[in-house]
């Protein structure tokens, strides 16, 4: 597989490429820059195969930064419909990428912002984004449907797979994660995974945060609990 991919540019040009990011599929195919060749055959022996790993120390070089921003108001508790804020930051540069959503889970998609790439539409549940640069940049808004009841007060906040796949391996990559909702309306009574190196939890006024490094595949649920009426 590696001589395959090393023996020449030719061969590499016409395999099917994945890059997956985030909780979407993106596939893209490569280009003649300099950088898809750049220590290619280290880059293939170095990858991570899926199994999920936490980084304890950030990697050295930039990765993709994923920075979501979701809030939870009464009536996400009737229907599991949240408002959602994501921001993509250090995108590969690839000719091609597509952010493909679950068809069914998500609406009002909008792009809202995009730097270094030279062209971004919605279609559909997904967005195609052309010519995308060096440090590049996305930040779009949607309605996302991640809120599941659970029964006897329960709801749990349901995301991933996180993933930045290449090929037929798994890269580093930072997840950011922050919920709010009314004060007073939830309380956090368990997360999956749970706070250790690499994946800090944290409970805020009116909301919780998480921050991770990790290489791999990486789904995680909040477990929330209407807090108990005060006893009179």
């Amino acid at each position: 597989m590696i001589d395959m991919f090393a023996n020449s540019r030719a061969a590499i040009m016409a395999a099917a490429l994945a890059l997956i990011l985030g909780v979407y599929t993106g596939a893209s195919r490569a280009s003649e820059d300099d950088w898809f060749f750049e220590d290619f055959e280290a880059r293939i022996k170095e990858v991570n195969e899926g199994e999920l790993h936490f980084l304890g120390e950030p990697p050295a070089k930039k990765v993709h930064h994923h920075e979501n921003r979701v809030a939870i108001d009464t009536a996400s508790l009737e229907h599991g419909w949240v408002d959602l804020q994501q921001c993509h930051a250090n995108l590969d540069a690839v000719p091609r990428l597509e952010i493909l959503f679950r068809a069914g889970g998500i609406k009002n998609l909008e792009i809202v912002s995009t730097h270094n790439i030279g062209s971004a539409r919605v279609e559909g549940p997904s967005i195609q984004l052309d010519d995308v640069g060096r440090h590049a940049r996305l930040c779009l808004s949607a309605r996302s449907q991640a809120l599941g009841e659970e029964g006897d007060g329960a709801y749990v906040l349901r995301n991933g797979p996180y993933m930045r796949r290449f090929l037929d391996g798994y890269y580093p990559m930072r997840v950011e994660m922050k919920v709010t909702y009314p004060c007073g309306m939830l309380e956090l009574v368990a997360s999956s995974p749970e706070g250790q190196p690499g994946f800090t939890l944290e409970r805020q006024e009116c909301g919780v945060a998480y921050d991770t490094w990790f290489e791999g595949r990486l789904r995680t649920e909040l477990v929330f609990r209407r807090p108990a009426a005060p006893s009179s």
